[in-house]
């Protein structure tokens, strides 16, 4: 909401700056009374007039846009409405209502005196009972008191507490069961511009810091502790009083005057000194941890020239405050710090921002949380004692995961450099995030970048021609680098090397990549704004196109261009090739079609996609069909839409190797498809429609269940005698113990259910056209799927074959736990389905002493009658219905039966 905006906070309604240093803020409050306070605010009833509403953006007399929130009505309204700068009580807002003033403005180019409300900071100021407003920045100013003072940790945060940054401001209700805090706050979108009740999880609070005001009743005692003599941190002889401080207490280290850290234990809050004679000796295997700001005496203070260890020694900046250096040299050669760790849970650890130059001689390593360069400051490697604090120093930097340095944007510039010459200080490795930006004529020059496994490296606006002097960078597996520059930033020992497994993310409407560039790596332009993204016409390993649905990323070929593993399109972008002449861009092991368009119709352009490279696609779409240069696999992915297949597909017979559907959305035919090796349908269904899938004569079929082919399928092989043929799992095997059939096609068609007799048979059916088709004395098995039952009985299924002239029974033998239903003798195949029987066994495993037709039953006949037989042996059986004239009505039964008594229904 409008609160998050970081500018200062204006002062509306004629009201003055607050005193500074030395001056009273405020009488003292209860944190019964903030709240009490803040919840008035809330359930404040106050009338409306038209004159109070704006119904949309107005100039106020004095100049101002005002608007007032679009939720209070003429009438009746409850709580009190958002307004920029505003700092009203409850009676001046009511006296300004009725006076005809504006009810609230959300608009934040100035503080118009026309209007009644209050901003984030005049809120929780008026909560505080204070008799000026502070600004979020005045709230945590020195120069200010400072009026709030910060907590270690989220736990100590308590009711009429500040959840604070620069731009916003919160204030604590209490703490609830969920572990989120329920706070007062007036916001834009949180509040809907106004006072309210809004609840976070430290989750949402980043960049925040808890802080309390120092005239809240219970709020922790101000303690400063004053150094007494030259001595130990922790000894209490050292100091006044003999009390050792701790992490809330602030240090005043008093001139001439040195206090030696000498063992890990020594903390405060925060250090002031009292003269440039005021040191700190830091001696080895040692540490001093500073949970709040930290100022030198002046910009020629060298607060460690009394010493500072090579062994072990170190300055830590921890807590969840924001912390400020400050008062560091504008032209280099102040304080130094050798051996700095930032391991924070909140906050940040900052700079001054008025153009001062941190030195640092040995190592910066951020553990956990922030460090900004605020606006205008520098690094620079100096040294941190001894008298030499003027002399270069190549610090190393290293960012750990739960790190980030930040290098702020605003009026000023910033370097980074060893000393006052433009020479780079050491290597900078990331495993957290970094950015830079905004580097001035002295340039940030670095021994080196290695950007690890889950880091990220930034180059974001404000760097101009040759301003980052890096030396190599190396993107390794797991790591980024994302770029919002087009300028040529990178300085003379500028490299750039992507590993395999690593990432180049540009947004950049223009790209230019260092004169050296090793790319192993993915290159993803993700441009999502307001124009086109051009593409670098160059040669890449991996190319990812992501992005903005708006605008198109052009690639324009000035020569053949080779992708040596994937080219990617996803996130709903456009790639659109284009050349003047005719060029050839080769994709080496992947085209993978994830959304959005890959527009190749430009006839200057050949996309060639390389043997043995695979063809994937979600959603995405290309414009054209690609060449191949020989085989390549295709697969379907979707799991948002059905997709019908498109130009990716090669029509040619012998280019697909392997098919493969496993999205579970469904894939459409376009167009009839030769598979050359597995086709697998896994997801979803494949269907064809009014075309279909020709398994080649090696293909293979995998399928599964509820995942078909749902149309047709073919397939020709050659059957030879006594050796069992599976088609390439079309779902029929034919073993011929006689004559053998030689070159057969398969027809499988799904979907669709033959009529035998009257009745739908299953929902699968084949024709067999074999070059022999007599005598053939074939074991034939259909195999099925559940989907295809079509509500038929599954253990009274029987095959039906068809040689031209109906249907005709075959006694089956079911296996319905594999669903497959086997017919033995069969000599001639055409036609094949299955349906519900007319055949079944009586029952008992007797065999009859003789053959005969025992009796049909009911006689006359009903509608349905039974025929029963008795077989002494297994053989081919054929049983027919003659009416009295000699005609055959029907067959009941043809092919082998075994031995026993049977029973055939005539319907």
């Amino acid at each position: 909401h409008y609160n998050f905006d970081v500018r200062e906070e204006s002062y509306g309604q004629g009201l003055v700056s607050p005193p500074g240093v030395g001056k009273s803020a405020a009488s003292t409050v209860t944190r019964a009374e903030s709240v009490a306070t803040g919840d008035s605010y809330v359930q404040h009833l106050w009338t409306a007039t038209a004159a109070n509403l704006t119904d949309g953006a107005i100039t106020a007399p004095d100049g101002d846009l005002v608007e007032t929130p679009d939720w209070i009505v003429i009438g009746l309204n409850q709580r009190v409405p958002y307004k920029w700068g505003g700092f009203d009580t409850l009676a001046s807002f009511d006296s300004g209502i009725a006076a005809g003033m504006y009810a609230g403005d959300i608009h934040t180019a100035g503080p118009s005196s026309y209007a009644r409300g209050v901003d984030c900071s005049g809120y929780v100021s008026r909560c505080w009972n204070l008799s000026h407003q502070y600004t979020t920045r005045m709230m945590d100013d020195p120069a200010y008191g400072p009026i709030t003072l910060p907590y270690l940790s989220w736990d100590d945060i308590q009711p009429g507490d500040a959840i604070h940054k620069h731009g916003h401001v919160r204030m604590a209700v209490t703490s609830l069961l969920d572990g989120s805090f329920l706070v007062l706050e007036s916001a834009g979108s949180a509040t809907n511009h106004g006072v309210g009740y809004s609840d976070y999880v430290p989750a949402d609070l980043e960049g925040y810091s808890p802080r309390y005001y120092i005239g809240m009743e219970g709020a922790p005692p101000q303690t400063t502790i004053v150094l007494a003599a030259d001595g130990s941190w922790t000894s209490g002889s050292t100091w006044v009083g003999g009390v050792v401080p701790t992490s809330v207490d602030d240090v005043f280290i008093s001139a001439g005057h040195t206090i030696s850290v000498d063992d890990v234990n020594a903390e405060c809050r925060s250090v002031s000194s009292g003269g440039d004679n005021a040191l700190i000796d830091i001696n080895a295997n040692t540490l001093l941890t500073v949970y709040g700001d930290f100022a030198i005496f002046s910009d020629a203070h060298v607060a460690f020239s009394a010493g500072w260890s090579a062994t072990s020694a170190f300055i830590k900046f921890a807590g969840s405050a924001v912390q400020t250096l400050s008062g560091w040299d504008t032209g280099g050669g102040s304080t130094s710090f050798r051996d700095v760790i930032v391991d924070k849970d909140g906050g940040k650890l900052t700079t001054q921002g008025n153009g001062m130059r941190l030195g640092i001689q040995n190592s910066l390593e951020i553990v956990n949380g922030l460090f900004e360069l605020a606006p205008g400051d520098d690094l620079e490697g100096r040294w941190a004692s001894s008298g030499n604090y003027r002399n270069s120093a190549l610090p190393d930097i290293t960012i750990q995961s739960g790190g980030e340095l930040y290098l702020a944007d605003g009026s000023g510039v910033h370097h980074i450099r060893s000393s006052a010459t433009p020479t780079s200080i050491g290597v900078v490795t990331i495993h957290g995030k970094a950015t830079f930006r905004d580097a001035s004529t002295n340039k940030i020059t670095l021994e080196g970048v290695d950007v690890e496994d889950g880091g990220k490296l930034i180059t974001s606006l404000g760097m101009g021609t040759g301003k980052f002097d890096c030396g190599p960078i190396t993107v390794k597996d797991g790591g980024e680098l994302e770029n919002y520059t087009t300028s040529d930033i990178w300085g003379a020992s500028s490299a750039l090397t992507l590993e395999a497994g690593s990432l180049y993310d540009t947004k950049s409407s223009t790209t230019i990549f260092p004169a050296t560039f090793t790319d192993n790596g993915t290159v993803r332009y993700s441009r999502d704004g307001s124009t086109d993204q051009n593409i670098v016409d160059r040669d890449y390993n991996d190319l990812e196109i992501s992005l903005d649905t708006d605008n198109v990323k052009l690639w324009t070929l000035g020569a053949d261009r080779t992708i040596s593993q994937g080219l990617t399109v996803n996130g709903s972008a456009t790639l659109v090739l284009a050349a003047v002449s005719p060029q050839v861009l080769t994709v080496g092991d992947l085209l993978f079609l994830t959304s959005g368009l890959l527009d190749n119709s430009n006839a200057n352009v050949t996309l060639t996609v390389a043997d043995g490279a695979l063809v994937q696609r979600a959603t995405g779409e290309i414009a054209a069909a690609p060449a191949f240069a020989g085989q390549a696999d295709v697969r379907y992915t979707s799991t948002a839409a059905q997709v019908t297949t498109g130009p990716e597909v090669p029509a040619g017979p012998g280019v697909v190797a392997d098919f493969t559907v496993d999205g579970d959305q469904g894939v459409v035919l376009g167009a009839d498809v030769t598979v050359n090796g597995l086709c697998t349908i896994a997801g979803s269904d494949l269907i064809t429609g009014a075309f279909a899938v020709t398994l080649g004569g090696s293909a293979s079929l995998v399928e599964s269940s509820g995942a078909t082919i749902l149309g047709t399928a073919v397939t020709t092989r050659t059957v030879a005698q006594s050796v069992n043929e599976t088609f390439g799992d079309l779902g029929l095997e034919i073993l011929a113990a006689g004559s053998a059939p030689g070159v057969t096609t398969v027809t499988r068609v799904t979907g669709t259910a033959q009529m035998v007799d009257g009745a739908p048979g299953i929902l699968r059916n084949f024709h067999v056209s074999p070059a022999n088709n007599s005598g053939l004395d074939a074991t034939v098995v259909i195999y099925y799927d559940d989907t295809e039952l079509n509500g038929l009985a599954e253990n009274a299924l029987t095959v039906f074959e068809n040689l031209g002239s109906g249907w005709m029974q075959l006694t089956t033998t079911r296996d319905p736990a594999g669903n497959t239903l086997t017919v033995a003798g069969v000599a001639t195949v055409v036609d094949l389905t299955a349906a519900l029987g007319d055949v079944s066994d009586v029952g008992g495993n007797m065999v009859p002493v003789r053959t005969e037709i025992v009796s049909i039953y009911p006689n006359p006949f009903n509608p349905m009658s039974k025929v029963q037989l008795s077989l002494q042996k297994t053989g081919p059986v054929q049983v027919a219905i003659y009416d009295v004239r000699g005609q055959k009505v029907r067959t009941l039964h043809s092919g082998i039966m075994g031995s026993g008594t049977h029973e055939l229904t005539w319907r």
